[in-house]
């Protein structure tokens, strides 16, 4: 039997100097990324309002909640209101409900927890730096990878 070795050897960079350059960029100044990001959460939102959401809406809308609570924690900053705590708490009721078959309407409580974080939401990606999301989204999969992260029942 072949010995398993130890030594996994690190990815390297092609261009560090670009790459720590295109880290420094605000993330708006790329192009349209941005831009087409916050209309498929408002659409998606929009849908979820309506209560005709379905599992990609729904999938955005968490996708949402997991780039704020990311660039929360990895920028140091505090909920101090209880918006993801909320979010969080709304989007779980919602997809309880779906999945019992009564729909994706959401209550009052529940609309203005998901807007207040898709608010916080979008001014945090206007002012996050391309490291600082990909310090985030590591963050994300590392919390996703190591079962702490509250999974939401598939929507029906």
């Amino acid at each position: 039997m072949r010995k398993r070795s130890k030594y996994k050897p690190r990815p390297v960079l092609t261009d560090p100097v670009a790459y720590v350059v295109e880290s420094s960029t605000l993330l708006v100044d790329h192009g349209t990324y941005v831009i087409d990001w916050k209309l498929k959460l408002h659409v998606a939102m929009e849908m979820l309002v309506k209560g005709i959401a379905k599992k990609p809406h729904m999938d955005a809308v968490v996708a949402a909640r997991n780039i704020t609570e990311g660039l929360m924690v990895t920028l140091g900053g505090t909920d101090v209101d209880g918006t993801l705590t909320r979010s969080g708490a709304a989007l779980m009721d919602v997809c309880e409900r779906a999945n019992a078959g009564k729909g994706t309407t959401l209550r009052a409580p529940e609309m203005q927890a998901l807007r207040d974080m898709m608010a916080l939401h979008d001014e945090l990606v206007d002012v996050v730096t391309v490291g600082q999301m990909e310090k985030a989204m590591a963050y994300i999969k590392k919390e996703i990878k190591a079962g702490k992260a509250s999974v939401l029942k598939e929507v029906v």
